[in-house]
């Protein structure tokens, strides 16, 4: 894999690390199915889940966070973040480059190039992912490059469209919310 290619996969993913703890609701917005499944396919929501849990464990290791917060992060529901990303693909891609770019990234090769950015991700936060860091064969890189081909493959991967710094905003906004919900939860309980 060449290191453009490489970078590319670390700034998509890393775009979604930076979600890390405007309020939001889902219901404001009609969302396609295509976008949300987009969404799944490619692990957003997961990923900022999974930024928010790493941060929130550095702050803790680092004694500048309390574990009922902590607690709270670790339980937040990827799901529920869906949508806010689902909206920032809509707003970056046109319906035909959602329905390609879920096309790859829902196959045998685009969810082996998910779970490689993921494990990047882990990587460049300090943990120590089980699987190994490779693509499985020339035909996993050939059907990678024919989708850096293609007009969605080009935004996502070569302009980056997903790392404006607003993109991940209403994902973050909705993250602190919950967290914010839980700890007041937890708080009422333990009166």
């Amino acid at each position: 894999m060449n290191g453009n290619f490489r970078n590319s996969l670390v700034v998509v993913f890393g775009v979604v690390a930076s979600v890390v703890p405007t309020a939001y609701s889902a219901d404001e917005v009609i969302l396609s199915e295509d976008a949300q499944e987009l969404v799944r396919a490619m692990k957003l929501s997961e990923t900022a889940v999974l930024a928010a849990r790493l941060g929130s464990e550095r702050d803790a290791n680092q004694k500048a966070n309390n574990p009922v917060l902590l607690d709270c992060v670790k339980r937040l529901d990827p799901e529920k973040l869906v949508n806010d990303f689902a909206a920032a693909v809509e707003t970056a891609l046109t319906p035909a480059e959602i329905e390609q770019a879920h096309r790859f990234f829902s196959s045998p090769t685009g969810q082996r190039l998910v779970e490689i950015g993921v494990r990047n991700f882990q990587q460049s936060a300090g943990e120590k992912p089980d699987q190994p860091d490779r693509l499985r064969a020339s035909e996993d890189i050939n059907e990678t490059d024919a989708f850096i081909r293609t007009s969605a493959g080009k935004k996502l991967l070569v302009d980056e469209v997903l790392s404006a710094p607003n993109i991940g905003e209403k994902a973050r906004s909705h993250m602190r919310q919950m967290a914010a919900e839980c700890t007041q939860r937890k708080a009422r309980d333990n009166q």
